[in-house]
């Protein structure tokens, strides 16, 4: 009889239960691991651009939240506005097939993270909320466990879903400072041209109808923009939500395009923005989340598998991750090239110097 362990003995910790973490903690429990997932904070919370592309609805489907999250989306469109320099609108339709049109979805995120959290919880992922992890613990070198406020938990993989590379990892900057300020409020019924996304002299402005009675704005100023000037104008409702009413106060999240530098260890992946990480104008947030927690959890399958050794999983999957961040950042730069003076610089280098 075979000494080796089947794969329902084998125990990942996932530390972060936003979309990457949750896609990852379902995809191995659905593979018959088990899995722990550590969340810090309570939910509800907030992100920039609540918007899923067309796109994410397989993956939905292969997580088997399809359905309920279609339920939640109370607005779907088929494509987005766009409004150029000049102040034309133009309808860029997401596209179609022999099914009929693509259509994406407005989700709130908390909703979002509440339906993911509650599949991996019906998988049987032992979800410890709220729990903060101090770091994973080591052998002799060798990963044995996750060190938590409610003690150690053994795990023979991790998964940092956390946002940010800690513990295992660096992160390098691939542009100059970028923040992202959002706000809610009321719905204007007379606000037609939804969602839209304009470019202004000062930066760009994304707005979408989330839920019937509920929009959402977010601003990103223009990097070469005087930094006072920048904040003002950033934290400002846009004149068309002149009427609405401010739901919850203004909040600013950090969008500097980042991406981190391998894990070093064999049974250790970074997904989501701690492993890599852009602003909401590369239109696609949640669905890398998504699928770089579904890519983690099949590397580890592939380990448990054997048709794969450890350490070409994990450089496997490093490649994809970095060849991923690369074409977005070209396609970024190419967008920013035309409306910011001497093109986005790469972090710490002035424009004249790019």
């Amino acid at each position: 009889m075979s000494g080796k362990r089947s794969i329902s003995s084998r125990h990942c910790a996932i530390i972060g239960a936003g979309p990457a973490g949750t896609a990852a903690a379902i995809t191995c429990a659905g593979a018959g691991m088990t899995v722990s997932l550590f969340e810090r904070a309570a939910f509800p919370r907030d992100r920039p651009g609540e918007t899923l592309h067309p796109g994410a609805e397989p993956i939905l489907r292969r997580l088997g939240v399809f359905d309920d999250v279609a339920t939640l989306a109370h607005v779907r469109h088929e494509g987005q506005w766009t409004i150029d320099d000049g102040g034309q609108p133009r309808f860029v339709a997401f596209g179609s097939d022999r099914m009929g049109s693509w259509r994406g979805f407005q989700v709130l995120r908390s909703d979002l993270d509440r339906t993911l959290l509650a599949r991996a919880s019906a998988l049987g992922v032992a979800i410890h909320q709220p729990c903060k992890v101090s770091g994973p613990s080591f052998d002799g070198g060798r990963l044995v466990g996750v060190a938590t406020d409610s003690g150690i938990h053994a795990c023979d993989y991790l998964i940092n879903a956390t946002g940010h590379p800690r513990w295992v990892g660096e992160a390098r900057r691939s542009s100059p400072p970028l923040h992202a300020f959002y706000g809610y409020c009321t719905d204007e019924p007379e606000l037609e041209s939804l969602p839209r996304f304009s470019c202004e002299p000062q930066g760009w402005t994304w707005i979408a109808r989330i839920r019937r009675d509920l929009i959402q704005w977010t601003r990103l100023a223009w990097p070469d923009t005087n930094v006072r000037d920048s904040l003002r104008w950033s934290r400002e409702r846009p004149a068309e939500l002149a009427r609405c009413d401010a739901v919850a106060r203004v909040r600013a999240a950090d969008v500097t395009w980042r991406i981190a530098d391998p894990a070093p260890l064999d049974r250790v992946f970074l997904v989501g923005d701690a492993a890599f990480r852009l602003d909401p104008a590369s239109s696609h947030g949640v669905l890398k989340a998504l699928m770089t927690g579904m890519m983690a959890a099949q590397a580890i399958g592939s380990i448990e598998g054997g048709t794969m050794t450890p350490v070409a999983a994990r450089t496997g999957y490093a490649r994809w991750i970095q060849d991923w961040f690369e074409r977005d950042v070209s396609q970024l730069r190419r967008f920013y090239a035309e409306r910011v003076t001497g093109g986005l610089p790469a972090a710490g280098v002035p424009p004249s110097a790019a």
